[in-house]
């Protein structure tokens, strides 16, 4: 198969195929192995998206081979600034999503992503935002600077970027409660016309009752969908609905 002629690819082709295997959610431990020491072997010769995007794959199918990270993320840091928005969403979401916390990297993509942000579609910025938090930073420069181009964009956002980005924002002390006020009300209007998945409804729920926020039509609302969706819901969505409601 294709371990058998790994060595031969070029470091864009061991990028790719992880990617691609990655999106199919075929996790085969042994092969993300090889494709780990390939890449390591490799990464010289990566472009930056090729780096990022292995990034994603391997944190897709939660296979940290931490030797990897670190490999590619050092391989990163001097990169950064030429990175594109995508890349730079896509790698801090990986370390986000592994828990694996490089502080070099994610600083620098921080700082270059403050000064990208005009760049940055809704889906790039709720996924930054929402990997930082989740990683305990809290700069406030940062959070601020994000905060001011997703208001700037917040007609644009969908559901899963405001579910996304009312919980990083919740978590944080450097929050604006009327930002979150402004996505509440954005998320009541889009509830409309696209249906909640249990993800939306539980970070929203969590959310709204971790700044105090009071609404309790909406609450309600959302306690509803939530209900009708109970078997759907994965432990942790679960956990966030009965804190929030209790």
């Amino acid at each position: 198969g294709i371990s058998l002629h790994m060595s031969e690819f070029k470091a864009q082709e061991v990028s790719n195929s992880t990617w691609a295997f990655a999106t199919l959610k075929w996790n085969d431990a042994p092969l993300f192995e090889l494709l780990a020491a390939e890449t390591i072997l490799k990464a010289p010769e990566c472009v930056n998206q090729d780096l990022t995007n292995t990034l994603w794959a391997f944190a897709t199918v939660a296979c940290l081979n931490e030797t990897m990270f670190e490999f590619v993320c050092c391989s990163a840091v001097g990169r950064v600034a030429k990175f594109k928005p995508q890349e730079l969403a896509n790698a801090v979401w990986a370390l986000a999503t592994a828990t694996f916390k490089h502080d070099a990297l994610t600083t620098r993509i921080s700082r270059h992503a403050i000064e990208t942000l005009a760049e940055f579609r809704t889906q790039n910025l709720a996924n930054f935002v929402w990997a930082y938090t989740k990683m305990s930073y809290d700069e406030e420069i940062v959070i601020r600077s994000v905060q001011a181009e997703a208001l700037r964009k917040l007609d644009n956002f969908s559901v899963q970027d405001l579910s996304t980005s009312l919980w990083a924002f919740a978590t944080v002390a450097h929050r604006d409660d009327r930002f979150l006020i402004r996505c509440v009300t954005a998320m009541r209007e889009r509830a409309h016309h696209e249906a909640l998945l249990p993800q939306h409804a539980s970070n929203t729920l969590w959310a709204l009752a971790t700044v105090s926020y009071h609404d309790q039509a909406f609450f309600s609302d959302l306690t509803a969908t939530a209900m009708q969706q109970w078997s759907s819901f994965k432990s942790q969505e679960l956990s966030n609905i009965v804190w929030a409601c209790a």
